[in-house]
């Protein structure tokens, strides 16, 4: 009896140690994911919070931290290939994950911010185009008028706004 009760007891003792250490390993791995949020390191902090679920799979935290540096870095890429919508709803995805740390909650907002100025100047751009080749068309149109009509000084005046136009656009840019 008395060995089946200290075989227990060192059981329990090997458990108890056990659990100690993977608490110990979980809040190190979250704390180094934390510190690499700090400096910006988002691909260590993905893999440390990753490493956090892994050790308390129904740990909510690790795994909305894991979530936001998931969309930041998937967001990151979209933006360095040119598909800024996309990005920005990634960005704004973690908006959309709770966590008590909210620092990739920053980032990402600030990410999304920087987004929305990229889409207003792809807009601003295709109607610029969009007006440039509206003016290429009436300057063809005068140029067709011109070998028809002769109209050289109606041309040269729409042709003086058109220059006018473009040299507007270029310097509110």
């Amino acid at each position: 009896m008395k060995k089946i009760l200290l075989l227990l007891i060192i059981i329990i003792g090997i458990l108890i140690l056990i659990v100690g250490c993977t608490e110990k390993h979980f809040n190190q791995v979250m704390n180094e994911g934390k510190t690499a949020v700090e400096r910006g390191d988002y691909e260590t902090a993905k893999e440390k919070f990753n490493l956090a679920t892994f050790e308390k799979r129904d740990n909510k935290e690790a795994k909305a931290l894991l979530d936001q540096a998931s969309n930041l870095i998937e967001g990151k890429q979209l933006e360095n290939e040119g598909y800024f919508k996309e990005a920005k709803n990634m960005y704004d995805n973690i908006n959309n994950i709770n966590s008590q740390y909210n620092k990739i909650k920053i980032e990402g907002k600030h990410l999304s911010l920087n987004m929305s100025k990229e889409l207003q100047k792809e807009d601003e751009s295709r109607e610029f185009l969009k007006e440039l080749k509206r003016c290429a068309i009436d300057v063809k149109n005068l140029i067709d008028d011109l070998e028809s009509n002769n109209f050289n000084d109606h041309i040269n005046k729409d042709l003086e706004n058109i220059v006018d136009n473009i040299e507007y656009y270029n310097n509110t840019k």
